[in-house]
């Protein structure tokens, strides 16, 4: 907990509830009684990898996931653990519009600022991949944990002539956050 200081739990449960990992519905089930502390106990795991929050692994050449034992969103969330040690915690969910994914991403940001406190920066950016904007996030950091970046992400994917839409929630290395442009 950062100097004692939490965001209501119906407040934040929102973020929960619109930032989680599902399918293309606007539907989303919690999948913790209290997020808030989740996502604290989460940042004081962090350093070694959220051992305490791993589940079943499945390992490949340079990676290895996790079911997370403790999901933001009920069964969907997972941790990602490099080969070069660095890991994270992620949640993602499609939309079915662009309406409902901006809304999920403004209602995360609120509630994310509202969860992690003042000690936490943030900063709005685009998102890049591949040379070309696929959509924003806003990424908290702080002083106080160097090497972690949290994160609420709108991606918006072109795929041939369909659009795709996705919400996800990063906590993990900074070296491995999506790229940005600013």
């Amino acid at each position: 907990m950062i100097h004692g200081r939490t965001a209501p739990v119906a407040a934040f449960l929102a973020l929960v509830t619109l930032t989680g990992c599902a399918g293309r519905d606007a539907t989303l089930s919690r999948g913790v009684d209290d997020p808030c502390a989740t996502v604290q106990g989460l940042i004081a795991d962090y350093p070694g990898g959220f051992p305490a929050y791993r589940g079943k692994a499945n390992n490949t050449r340079n990676i290895t996931t996790y079911r997370a034992k403790e999901d933001l969103v009920a069964g969907h969330c997972e941790i990602w653990r490099w080969g070069n040690g660095d890991s994270a915690y992620s949640c993602s969910a499609t939309a079915p519009s662009i309406d409902i994914a901006r809304d999920r991403y403004l209602k995360s940001v609120n509630y994310l600022m509202q969860c992690l406190g003042p000690d936490w920066s943030t900063v709005e950016m685009s998102r890049n991949r591949d040379g070309e904007t696929d959509g924003q996030l806003t990424r908290f950091t702080s002083d106080e944990h160097p090497d972690l970046s949290v994160s609420a992400h709108l991606i918006d994917e072109k795929r041939g002539p369909k659009r795709r839409y996705t919400n996800y929630l990063y906590l993990g290395s900074r070296s491995q956050a999506p790229a940005v442009q600013d």
